[in-house]
């Protein structure tokens, strides 16, 4: 269902609030090219959102702001991605759910920039933030990308 509405937003011009009069939050260091127009990677990093169980909570086009829902995550697993300190504990555990900002920009030309952050947490008796190890971000940005790549034909400069 949530796919399907995904899909129908993409279609759709409305599904993106009017935020006119907001200034846009500055683009992250550290943005990755992509060859591709921003309209490309936009729509392809919605879709592997989608396809990768990632529901959006908020779409902002005329900032590159894509943000997902808070989800739960197998917290073996994402002790692989991130570190959360436990006060009670007095140790390192892994997260119990993340949230997932990608920005996208158009680079002036025919490229685009992207750039994946995830926000691990750790829910005791209130939220402990974690410290990312970047690892899972560097993954989701390469399926981006290899996505892209699918959509957008190489082109021979030779």
């Amino acid at each position: 269902m949530r796919r399907m509405a995904v899909h129908l937003c993409l279609a759709a011009a409305a599904c993106t609030p009017n935020y006119s009069g907001m200034k846009a939050p500055p683009m992250p260091d550290g943005m990755v090219e992509v060859a591709a127009p921003e309209p490309v990677t936009w729509h392809t990093a919605v879709q592997v959102l989608a396809k990768n169980d990632l529901p959006i909570e908020d779409l902002r086009r005329q900032f590159g702001w894509i943000e997902t829902q808070v989800r739960p995550v197998d917290q073996a697993a994402a002790s692989a991605w991130a570190d959360c300190s436990d006060p009670l504990q007095n140790a390192i555990i892994g997260p119990d759910r993340v949230a997932v900002l990608v920005r996208v920009k158009s680079d002036g030309s025919d490229n685009s920039k992207i750039h994946v952050e995830a926000e691990w947490s750790y829910s005791l008796d209130s939220e402990v933030t974690c410290q990312s190890k970047g690892i899972w971000e560097q993954t989701l940005l390469a399926k981006i990308r290899e996505a892209v790549a699918q959509k957008v034909p190489e082109t021979d400069e030779s």
